[in-house]
């Protein structure tokens, strides 16, 4: 929810909006008063790939059951409907809306307010939904992110079953670890890291159902580690509710709700919307380092980091500490701010490549045991 002051009169007191994309279907019901934006219903189901009529009917009546409202009456919508989408939509479907946005268009124009807020270019959202079993895969890499024996051919068999049944969502434990590494592998194919940019203060935003429905976050923040190059800071964020392309429409069609976010605290205000974890911050170091921490002690406490370690500083969401990091042989002063997991300091060497065999998963759970939770200090 964000607390602000009355909307303009050209944004209406709800609206509808639906992202309709090749496999998934989300759709939302907000609602804008005098002072608060938030979320009235939501719903997800399957995209018909025979007829998109049917997806449109079943969503728009989960949201009316939900939130028990009106949505339709004499024969018309009750309120605005946006449709945001890369698909050619039935002509019945198209002008119900008042407007129509490409998904590429709606997470640009989140990324523009985003960069406009906070003064600052290096800002991410990686959109890793259902496209990933569409993109050329490395099958080698997959094999060797899992934890458990597998071959090519089974690889190959599970990515050939989702592109034609991308509905189905993982249940059993080896099913959750292969999407987890087909994410990790598809990142670097889709969204590869700008070394242009400014690798201090970059932001993510995760979204897609691997990182919503992700069963621990420890799972999450080594598909972000793994893809992060060396001497980079970032924090990140993941999007539970599935909204972004859907936030993104909207500011899209009304650009006056910008007011509802305040300059000196747009992060918090846009991640109160909705249900965005803050998962926390990560340190790509790339090499072994010491780190200075002043945690408000007399002195300075180092934090050492091995090479081919992970550690882990359990710093909380609304705490920042200062540190002193070594980067490109130089000591950078930083205030960084915790989340679920923490401050995360990695020091394996980048780039690498896992090898499917004992040694490498050895190393995975290693690791993922390095994220596990503890106590806030």
């Amino acid at each position: 929810m964000v607390e602000s002051s009355a909307p303009t009169k050209d944004i209406p007191k709800k609206v509808l909006v639906f992202d309709l994309g090749h496999y998934w279907t989300k759709a939302f019901f907000l609602e804008v008063d005098d002072s608060k934006l938030k979320i009235l219903a939501k719903t997800y189901l399957p995209t018909s790939s025979n007829d998109l009529n049917i997806t449109f009917t079943q969503a728009f009546f989960e949201l009316a059951k939900i939130s028990k409202m009106k949505l339709w009456q004499e024969e018309a919508l009750s309120f605005p409907l946006i449709i945001t989408t890369e698909l050619k939509l039935p002509e019945k479907i198209g002008q119900m809306a008042i407007k129509m946005v490409e998904t590429k268009e709606a997470l640009q124009t989140l990324k523009t307010v985003y960069q406009e807020k906070k003064g600052k270019h290096n800002f991410e959202i990686i959109d890793l939904g259902s496209k990933v079993f569409d993109s050329n895969l490395d099958i080698q890499e997959i094999s060797g992110s899992l934890i458990f024996p597998s071959n090519v051919i089974d690889v190959e068999n599970y990515i050939g079953n989702k592109r034609l049944d991308s509905f189905s969502l993982p249940v059993e434990r080896r099913e959750i670890e292969l999407e987890q590494a087909i994410a990790k592998v598809g990142w670097q194919r889709l969204f590869p890291f700008s070394k242009t940019s400014s690798n201090f203060g970059c932001d993510l935003l995760l979204t897609g159902a691997v990182f919503a429905f992700s069963p621990e976050d420890p799972l999450t923040a080594l598909i972000v580690l793994d893809n992060l190059p060396e001497s980079v800071v970032t924090q990140a964020w993941v999007d539970l509710d599935l909204i972004t392309p859907s936030l993104g429409a909207f500011l899209t069609v009304y650009p006056e709700l910008n007011e509802f976010f305040s300059q000196d605290n747009f992060q918090n205000d846009l991640f109160k919307l909705a249900n965005f974890k803050n998962l926390g911050t990560f340190v790509s170091l790339g090499k072994p380092g010491v780190i200075k921490v002043d945690f408000g002690y007399a002195q300075l406490q180092e934090v050492v980091v091995e090479e081919d370690q992970i550690v882990l500083l359990p710093v909380k969401g609304d705490q920042k500490v200062s540190f002193k990091i070594p980067f490109s042989g130089k000591k950078i002063q930083a205030s960084l701010e915790g989340g679920e997991l923490g401050i995360v300091f990695d020091g394996r060497v980048k780039p690498f490549r896992l090898t499917s065999g004992k040694l490498s998963q050895e190393k995975i759970l290693h690791w993922r045991e390095s994220l596990k939770k503890v106590e806030a200090i």
